[in-house]
């Protein structure tokens, strides 16, 4: 795994400095979550840390998943196949968190992770060479079948933007990266508080 980077821990992204006008109260209004927020923020700046109301939502998933399991033949095939896969899971949340991340799933080839703003990009790499190295064994060239990749859409959102719309965005963007031509891609779209939501598509390298 990669060496940790310098980073705002990720729970400091999510930090909700007031409720706006017009948003019904909920728990995070009560007067104990508003005394917790207050020491949390008090701490933060007191360690001259000021946490970001900005967030990365990644979520991912296997290329040419499909095609790689069709032309798997002898059952060995298939259990090396889904041992690399539990292999990737499981490295998934050792990933995330060596980024300062927060798991939601991971489950065979599938991702969704929230990330810190400044780690967003390295875990997304970091993920994508892991899963190309475990099914790297998995491509068959007679069959014209290339070795499965991993594509990734990543969402930078205010902490106060609806989740639902959030992940609806990271949704879209894996969409995006995964309808790049031989794909191994990453689609970034960033969120702001007003204006289009717009996509840009990389690919991995």
């Amino acid at each position: 795994l990669p060496p940790p980077v310098p980073m705002v821990p990720a729970v400091a992204t999510c930090v909700r400095p007031g409720r706006s006008e017009g948003v019904p109260r909920t728990a995070e209004d009560s007067p104990a979550v508003q005394i917790a927020r207050r020491l949390f923020l008090k701490d933060m700046r007191g360690a001259g840390v000021e946490p970001s109301p900005y967030y990365m939502l990644l979520q991912g998933e296997g290329d040419w998943m499909g095609r790689a399991i069709d032309a798997l033949e002898p059952p060995t095939q298939h259990q090396a196949f889904s041992r690399q896969l539990s292999r990737f899971s499981t490295l998934v949340e050792q990933v995330v968190n060596r980024f300062g991340g927060a798991l939601v799933y991971a489950g065979g080839d599938d991702v969704l992770a929230f990330l810190p703003l400044d780690a967003g990009l390295a875990c997304a790499y970091t993920l994508a060479e892991i899963f190309r190295t475990l099914l790297a064994d998995f491509a068959n060239p007679a069959q014209g079948v290339k070795a499965p990749t991993f594509s990734a859409g990543l969402v930078i959102a205010h902490h106060l933007e609806a989740l639902s719309q959030t992940l609806q965005l990271a949704r879209n963007a894996e969409h995006a990266a995964k309808h790049i031509p031989d794909k191994d891609a990453l689609a970034i779209t960033p969120s702001k508080r007003s204006g289009p939501a717009r996509t840009r598509s990389l690919l991995h390298t």
